[in-house]
């Protein structure tokens, strides 16, 4: 668990919940929700409307790697001999797991470790450099709202400081940023879609096949370009909704003749002016509009099970997250349907 600090963090939290009014965190560990709606929550109905998103593939496997390692902490409970004396075996469940893996992943902070510099109490004032996984009662409290991160660590009063993104009056909800995340990392990892995030993105997939024609020269290219023959790219709000990364990309996926690596242009595919541009650019055009059809539901049916009072707050929010992702996903395709070579050939 040295190496998974949100794994031991979970399995801490587990402890001190079954130590009960003694353990020193009962009074914080008393306030935490007994249930949340992280993915991990979702029934199969709820699941299945991000069907066709690539949020269901994360949210499957974050189930599979939490049951994973329900499975290996039972059996370890119920067969390693010094795990008698822990006073959580016998009411180890997947349920306890999962509410205090969704307590961790909903709330947990990086915060500075201490370089120790001398003995047991002479502790450097000063960070480390890498965080570690911590609960910090009040601070996570706060809700998300749009802004900066305004939060710090002081190093000599070892106090994690936040800073106000606007002015709050009585009886205002305080509020911070969270942090540039798409919509579909808020669901997974937070348990909230957020209406109007202007970081929001949707990833699509792409890769270059082992039977095509040109795969040695365009696996070279990639090398060359630092890329994988296959990954993940997002598509973004903004004025640049394609990244430069996955505008080479599509430059070297539409090849149709090889090309020395410097003879491959490396203008945007949205602004050039050439034929692989425009063989680029509609490849991605066409990419937009079958993952727009391929919407098991219409915006309509979506709105109505977000607008329904009998929906579910988990069943809302993959509808609205499926809404949001259609939105961008048609505000994408129109940026690269005006590019000029695209304008140009319509």
């Amino acid at each position: 668990m040295k190496s998974m600090e949100n794994v031991a963090l979970s399995m801490f939290l587990i402890l001190e919940l079954c130590a009960g009014s003694a353990s020193f965190w009962h009074p914080y560990i008393s306030i935490l929700p007994r249930s949340f709606n992280t993915v991990l929550y979702f029934t199969v109905d709820e699941l299945q409307l991000l069907t066709g998103s690539s949020v269901l593939d994360e949210a499957l496997k974050l189930h599979r790697s939490i049951a994973r390692q329900y499975a290996y902490f039972h059996k370890i409970f119920r067969t390693h001999p010094l795990a008698k004396s822990l006073p959580y075996k016998d009411c180890f469940t997947y349920d306890l797991y999962r509410w205090a893996v969704s307590a961790v992943m909903t709330r947990q902070n990086a915060v500075p470790r201490t370089v120790v510099c001398g003995g047991a109490d002479d502790a450097c004032a000063r960070g480390s450099g890498s965080g570690v996984a911590a609960l910090v009662p009040l601070f996570d409290l706060c809700n998300h709202s749009d802004g900066k991160v305004l939060t710090d660590y002081d190093t000599e009063s070892k106090l994690l400081k936040c800073y106000a993104v606007k002015d709050f009056h009585q009886g205002d909800p305080v509020t911070i940023f969270y942090g540039k995340r798409s919509n579909g990392e808020f669901l997974v990892h937070n348990g909230f879609v957020y209406a109007d995030n202007r970081h929001d993105a949707v990833d699509i997939k792409l890769g270059i096949s082992k039977k095509d024609p040109l795969f040695a020269a365009k696996a070279k290219l990639c090398e060359e370009h630092d890329l994988s023959l296959s990954g993940t790219f997002s598509l973004s709000l903004g004025p640049r909704p394609v990244s430069q990364d996955l505008s080479t990309f599509l430059r070297i996926l539409v090849l149709r003749d090889a090309v020395p690596d410097d003879a491959l242009p490396t203008d945007h595919v949205l602004t050039a002016s050439d034929g692989n541009a425009r063989d680029a650019a509609a490849f991605l055009a066409t990419r937009i509009e079958l993952l727009l059809r391929a919407f098991p539901k219409t915006a309509e049916e979506y709105e109505q099970i977000v607008n329904a009072v009998d929906t579910t707050a988990r069943a809302k929010m993959a509808a609205s997250l499926r809404l949001s992702e259609r939105k961008l996903l048609g505000s994408v395709l129109e940026a690269v349907r005006a590019c000029p070579l695209l304008r140009a050939a319509s």
